[in-house]
C-alpha cells in the first residue's frame, strides 16, 4: 500500500523535526554529555531557574502543521447521535449479541433474511460444510430459547419493580427483591442449558445401547434374536424418532454417518423413515452423499430414500450435492432411477465461483435482481432495500469477535453486520505492545524509576488498562517516554561526527530557507549507524521511531477524524501484534485490514473514513473515537447510576413523600 507507506514516512519525518527543534532550540546546552552525567547532576541541570526562559533559536526548523497531514478529515459539523433503548441483553454471549443486533436492525430498518436451511459449499475443494450447517441450526435454536427466556425475565423484572416501589414506600430495603430477581434469572438460564445437556446425553445413551445390542446379536449369529431386535425396534419407533441430539439428529442419522451398515439395514427393516430430517435439513441420504459413501447411498435409495423433489425446500438435494461435488458414481446411481433430473439449482451451484452460502431462495433472488432494470437516474438509496450492503458495528476485541461469530452462524439473519474495531481500545493495546516490546528494563524502568510515576504499574498496562483512568496514564507515559528517548538521541547526535558543520548548515539555509533537509538526513543516518553498532541503542530507538510516532498518529487521526491516517495505523499495528504474540489483537487487526482493503465495498470504506469519530462540539480537532463516546457518555454514567441506585431511588421516594405530606 504505497499511499499508506508514504503517509507514514512523512509523519515520521515530521516528528523527527519536532524532536530536533525541541532539543536543539528549546533546551539549554548541558554542561557535558548526558551519558557522562550522574542522576543528581542531571536533576540539578533540569531544575535551573532559566530553563524555560533560555531559548536559543540556533537552527531554523519548519515543522509541518497537523492540518497538512489531515487532508481527509471529516466535516467539523456536529455529529448526529441516536441513543437506542437500554438493552438487558448480555453482549458477552452469542445469543445476547444476536438479540442486540436484531434490535439494531429493527431500529434502522436493516433488512434481515429468514433463517432458512442452507449449507456452505466450497467450489475450490468441491465440499459442503455440514458441520457449519449443524452449528448454525443449533445457534438458531439456542437463540429462540434465549428469546423466550428474556421475555420471562422482563416479566419478572416488571413484577420486581412493583415490589421495590412498595418496599421503598414502607421504608424497607430492596435487597430481597434484587436477590429474588437474580435467583430467578440464574435458575431460568441454567434450567434451559441443563435440559439441553440432558437431551444430548439421553440421545448418546440410546444410540450406544442400540448399537451394542445389534453388534452382540450379529456376533452371536442367532437369527431368532435378530428378528426379535427388529420387532423391538419397530415398537420403539416413536422413541427413536423423538430422541435426538442437539443438532436434531436421530439414531438413524448417526448410524449412516458412522457407516454402520448392519445397524442401518436393521433400522430400515424395523420401519425407520429413510427420509427423516435433522435440524439443518439434512437427510440420511444427504449425509451418505457428503461422505461419498456409494454403498450407503445404494442401500438408502433401494429403501425409497428421496434424492430430489420439493421436500428439501431451500436445502440442496442429494442429487444437487452429488453433482456439485462431481461424484459421478453417485450421480449415475440417482439418474438410473430418476424421473426428473433437470434442476436450475445444479447449474447455479456449479457456476459458483466463491465460497458463499448456497440457498435456493437467495440464488433465485439474485438471478431475478440481475435481470431487472438498472437505471441509475431512477435509483434512490433506501437501507431497507439494500440487502447486501454491510453495516459496520464498532466494539472492542470481544464484541467484534462475538459479532463475527453470530454472523457466521446465521448469515441469513445477521449477514448485514460487519465488525469495526474501536480505536480507543486499540490505543490501549498499542501501549501494551510498547510495554511488552521494551520489558521491565526499558519503558517500565524509565516510567517508574526516572519519571517517578508509581501508578504506571505492569497491571496498568495489561489487565487494568481500561480501569481507573489508566488508559490516559499509559498513553501519556508512552508519549513522554518516547519524547525523552528522542530528545536524548538528538543531544547525542549533536555531539557526533555526523552532525552537519556550520558551512553545511549555512548552504542549506540559503538553498531551502531552513535547516530541515540537512538535519533530518544526518539524524536518520546517525540513527541507522548507531543501531548497527549497538543493539541496545536499536532497542531504545523503537520507542521514538515506531511506538511514539504511531501512537501520536493514532491520536491525531481520532481528534481530526482522519480515516486515512487511521488506516495507516491499523496496517502498521498488524505486524506489531503478530510479532509480539498478541493473538486476539493480531486477529482483529488482520480482519480489519483485510476488510477495508479487500472485502468491504468501496463506498463503505469511504463511509468509515469520513465517519470514524464523533464530533460533539462542531470544532476541528475535538473529535472523539466511536467507542470512546460510548464509554464516556453511556457506560460510565450508567455505572455511576447503578452504583448509587438504591440511595438515589430511596432519596427520590423520600422527597416525593415529604412533598405529598406538605401538599395535603
Amino acid at each position: 500500500m504505497p499511499e499508506h507507506r508514504e503517509s507514514w514516512e512523512k509523519w515520521s519525518d515530521s516528528l523527527f523535526l519536532e524532536l530536533l527543534d525541541k532539543s536543539l532550540n528549546n533546551l539549554p546546552t548541558s554542561p557535558k554529555p548526558l551519558f557522562e552525567m550522574s542522576e543528581p547532576e542531571i536533576n540539578s541541570w533540569l531544575e535551573q531557574p532559566n530553563f524555560k526562559e533560555e531559548k536559543q533559536q540556533r537552527y531554523k526548523i519548519a515543522i509541518p502543521p497537523v492540518e497538512e497531514f489531515c487532508k481527509k478529515m471529516q466535516s467539523t459539523e456536529k455529529s448526529d447521535v441516536i441513543n437506542l433503548p437500554l438493552s438487558l441483553e448480555d453482549n458477552s454471549t452469542l445469543t445476547g449479541t444476536a438479540a442486540i443486533l436484531d434490535v439494531f436492525a429493527k431500529e434502522f430498518a436493516i433488512p434481515q433474511g429468514q433463517s432458512s436451511r442452507y449449507i456452505e459449499f466450497n467450489n475450490a475443494t468441491k465440499e459442503f460444510d455440514l458441520k457449519s450447517a449443524r452449528e448454525r441450526y443449533h445457534f438458531i435454536k439456542s437463540f429462540q430459547l434465549h428469546q423466550s427466556q428474556m421475555i420471562e425475565l422482563e416479566k419478572q423484572l416488571e413484577s420486581s419493580e412493583k415490589e421495590i416501589g412498595h418496599e421503598l414506600l414502607t421504608r424497607n430495603v430492596e435487597e430481597e427483591s434484587e436477590d429474588d430477581e437474580s435467583d430467578s434469572h440464574d435458575s431460568s438460564v441454567s434450567e434451559g442449558s441443563l435440559t439441553h445437556e440432558e437431551t444430548h446425553d439421553r440421545f448418546g445413551s440410546l444410540y450406544k445401547k442400540v448399537l451394542n445390542m445389534v453388534q452382540q446379536t450379529v456376533e452371536s449369529g442367532d437369527e431368532a434374536s435378530l428378528d426379535k431386535i427388529v420387532l423391538d425396534l419397530s415398537k420403539k419407533q416413536k422413541e427413536l424418532d423423538k430422541t435426538r441430539d442437539k443438532f436434531e439428529r436421530t439414531v438413524f442419522h448417526a448410524a449412516v454417518e458412522e457407516k454402520r451398515y448392519t445397524l442401518v439395514n436393521i433400522l430400515l427393516s424395523s420401519g425407520t423413515n429413510p427420509n427423516v430430517k435433522e435440524g439443518c435439513g439434512a437427510t440420511p441420504l444427504t449425509i451418505a452423499v457428503l461422505n461419498s459413501d456409494f454403498a450407503m447411498c445404494k442401500i438408502l435409495v433401494q429403501n425409497f430414500a428421496e434424492y430430489e423433489g420439493e421436500m428439501f425446500g431451500s436445502f440442496p438435494t442429494p442429487l444437487e450435492m452429488a453433482t456439485a461435488m462431481e461424484a459421478e458414481e453417485i450421480v449415475n446411481l440417482f439418474k438410473t432411477t430418476s424421473t426428473y433430473w433437470e434442476c436450475p439449482v445444479v447449474s447455479l451451484i456449479q457456476n459458483d465461483t466463491c465460497n458463499e452460502l448456497v440457498s435456493v431462495e437467495t440464488l433465485l433472488d439474485d438471478k431475478m435482481d440481475d435481470s431487472g432494470s438498472n437505471n441509475s437516474e431512477d435509483f434512490v438509496y433506501k437501507r431497507s432495500e439494500c440487502k447486501k450492503f454491510p453495516t459496520a458495528v464498532v466494539g472492542d476485541v470481544g464484541t467484534c469477535k462475538n459479532n463475527r461469530s453470530v454472523r457466521n452462524r446465521d448469515c441469513a439473519r445477521h449477514g448485514w453486520c460487519t465488525e469495526n474495531p474501536g480505536d480507543m481500545h486499540a490505543k490501549g493495546y498499542l501501549c501494551e505492545a510498547a510495554f511488552k516490546a521494551h520489558g521491565s528494563g526499558g519503558l517500565h524502568k524509565l516510567l517508574s524509576d526516572v519519571m517517578k510515576r508509581p501508578k504506571l504499574t505492569k497491571e496498568a498496562f495489561k489487565k487494568r488498562k481500561f480501569q481507573d483512568n489508566n488508559l490516559n496514564r499509559i498513553i501519556e507515559g508512552v508519549r513522554d517516554a518516547s519524547q525523552s528517548y528522542g530528545m536524548a538521541a538528538v543531544m547525542a547526535f549533536e555531539r557526533s561526527s555526523l552532525f552537519p558543520s556550520r558551512d553545511e548548515l549555512k548552504r542549506t539555509l540559503q538553498k531551502y530557507g531552513n535547516h530541515n533537509n540537512i538535519l533530518l538526513q544526518r539524524f536518520k543516518e546517525w540513527l541507522k549507524d548507531s543501531a548497527q553498532k549497538d543493539e541496545n541503542n536499536s532497542y531504545h530507538q523503537q520507542l521514538f521511531t515506531l511506538f511514539g510516532p504511531l501512537l501520536a498518529m493514532f491520536i491525531v487521526a481520532g481528534k481530526y477524524g482522519d480515516g486515512h491516517l487511521r488506516e495507516v495505523v491499523w496496517v502498521i499495528m498488524l505486524p506489531i501484534f503478530a510479532q509480539l504474540g498478541f493473538r486476539n489483537y493480531w486477529t482483529e487487526a488482520f480482519v480489519h485490514v483485510v476488510n477495508f482493503t479487500s472485502i468491504w465495498p468501496l463506498a463503505l470504506r469511504e463511509l468509515i473514513k469520513t465517519n470514524s469519530t464523533i464530533n460533539l462540539s462542531g470544532k476541528a480537532g475535538h473529535n472523539v473515537d466511536l467507542d470512546e463516546y460510548v464509554e464516556t457518555y453511556i457506560v460510565r454514567p450508567l455505572k455511576t447510576y447503578v452504583s448509587g441506585k438504591c440511595t438515589f431511588i430511596q432519596s427520590l421516594w423520600s422527597n416525593l413523600m415529604t412533598l405529598a405530606i406538605r401538599v395535603e
